[in-house]
């Protein structure tokens, strides 16, 4: 399975693997008939803190499963239509942060001949 992480760091910007950025911000391009796991590590941005909550709200993606550990959060996507997710942590300390993550579905049906 392809790795497709989002790691967020002390100073709020993103790095990513597997995923392609939007300025600072996540942009997952996916075809609209997949369903695929994302994770967002929030080890570098937490420091000593830990997540105590993740909520997400969705404008158009669907996420079909969603978990979290102390220091990451686990999406699984259904690309079925442009838009994005607010997917937001509140920490053991009170702190709330939250990452805008696009998404682009590719609904174009590709005819590729070898």
């Amino acid at each position: 399975m392809a790795d497709r992480t989002i790691k967020v760091l002390e100073n709020g910007r993103t790095v990513s693997r597997g995923v392609n950025r939007n300025g600072n911000s996540p942009l997952i391009y996916q075809d609209e008939d997949e369903t695929l796991p994302y994770t967002v590590d929030w080890s570098g941005w937490l420091g000593s803190d830990t997540i105590a909550s993740v909520t997400n709200t969705t404008h158009g993606p669907t996420i079909s499963a969603a978990s979290n550990t102390t220091t990451t959060a686990s999406l699984t996507i259904t690309a079925s239509q442009n838009g994005y997710i607010e997917h937001k942590i509140t920490t053991a300390a009170g702190s709330v942060k939250e990452l805008r993550i696009y998404v682009n579905a590719n609904k174009e049906t590709k005819d590729y001949s070898f």
